[in-house]
């Protein structure tokens, strides 16, 4: 029996957290946010096929992401503000996500 991926679900956000991202300069971030989409995307493309190493890489990136992210709520106003919010609330949960998934022991290392 093949193991459950236990890092799809977070790897689902971290697409939606670099889509938003990525549209964040149409909202008036700076364009640095569209290489940041791309260093999200890979690393989704990483949890997709179940790599551990890449979720201890991603957890941080998720997690800093959106607290630069949440300094543009004060900074932004109008509509851009629930891009902020929304895409920090994103990034946070993909990092409680992840933290979730890498508390939980790896299969390939505990003894039965």
């Amino acid at each position: 029996m093949e193991n459950q991926n236990p890092y799809r679900s977070s790897a689902m956000f971290l697409w939606l957290s670099a889509a938003l991202s990525a549209i964040g300069p149409v909202f008036g971030a700076p364009l640095g946010y569209i290489i940041v989409a791309l260093v999200m995307g890979v690393l989704a493309m990483g949890l997709v096929r179940g790599m551990r190493w890449i979720a201890y890489i991603a957890f941080p990136v998720a997690g800093i992401s959106g607290a630069i992210v949440l300094g543009w709520i004060w900074s932004i106003g109008g509509p851009p503000t629930w891009w902020a919010i929304i895409t920090t609330a994103t990034c946070w949960l993909t990092a409680s996500m992840l933290f979730g998934a890498l508390w939980r022991p790896n299969e390939s290392t505990t003894s039965t």
